[in-house]
């Protein structure tokens, strides 16, 4: 089974090359939240990719 982030960071650059970006990132929610309700206002985004056109990471480990 392939493991996420590397996974999420090729789909980010092709991403990134297919609209001519500088720059993409993309947040997820850790746990599984509601799809509506106040709950989901509540509930922390995480960063778990953020790439540039070099494709190379842009956040550090510490910034996450």
């Amino acid at each position: 089974m392939l493991e996420l982030d590397p996974l999420l960071e090729r789909i980010m650059d092709a991403l990134i090359e297919f609209v001519n970006g500088e720059l993409g990132f993309l947040m997820l929610y850790d746990e599984p939240q509601p799809r509506t309700g106040p709950a989901l206002r509540d509930a922390p985004l995480r960063v778990r990719v953020a790439r540039n056109m070099a494709r190379e990471d842009v956040l550090s480990a510490d910034a996450e």
